[in-house]
């Protein structure tokens, strides 16, 4: 049965995850999450993506993204593929390294886009790896806190400015210590998309 089409346009927004095959580890050290983001660079770089948030934990990644010219496939395949071969040449693996494509769930309105950015950054403080989201390095967490600057493909102005008007990353981790809404654990619930573990 063929796989539907991804929805996809012109400056959508979208949650982008996978995990790895068989819910194995993706990245087996710190150098693979480093890999990850220079890969990620790369793709944002050719295919006109801006990654707004991120979150990279042992067996899955999680981003929030615009598709610019609606070509989140290309993307995703650029960016997959390319770590994929990298990891692979270096443990000496062949193969999948991750489950299948990578599910995008598409943002509706700026209510799903910030619920959606809490969700990611929160990630590794649900599944009990750090006391709070800019604890954990592999995110874009300490980027919207204000201690550490955003790389240059990271877009962190479209959220700033929703926060814009107080001290820097002060309302964003007020909000992020709200914890994940209902609606929002609702729809990953019933997606069987909660995969923090």
């Amino acid at each position: 049965m063929p796989r539907p089409p991804r929805i996809d346009f012109e400056n959508a927004f979208h949650h982008v995850m996978n995990r790895g095959a068989a819910r194995q580890p993706i990245f087996f050290q710190d150098q693979d999450r480093t890999l990850f983001l220079d890969c990620l660079a790369q793709a944002c770089a050719t295919t006109q993506i801006d990654i707004l948030s991120y979150c990279l934990m042992d067996n899955h990644f999680h981003l929030l993204v615009r598709s610019r010219n609606a070509n989140l496939s290309t993307f995703l395949k650029q960016l997959s593929g390319r770590y994929t071969r990298v990891i692979n040449d270096r443990i000496g693996r062949d193969g999948p390294l991750f489950r299948g494509r990578a599910t995008s769930i598409l943002i509706k309105d700026d209510a799903q886009l910030l619920q959606t950015m809490r969700y990611i950054h929160i990630n590794p403080v649900a599944a009990g790896l750090c006391q709070s989201p800019e604890c954990w390095c592999w995110s874009s967490a300490r980027c919207y806190a204000g201690q550490v600057a955003a790389s240059p493909w990271l877009d962190v102005k479209l959220i700033q400015d929703m926060f814009a008007g107080t001290a820097p990353g002060g309302d964003y981790q007020a909000f992020l210590l709200e914890g994940v809404d209902l609606e929002t654990k609702k729809l990953y619930g019933q997606l069987n998309l909660d995969d923090r573990a």
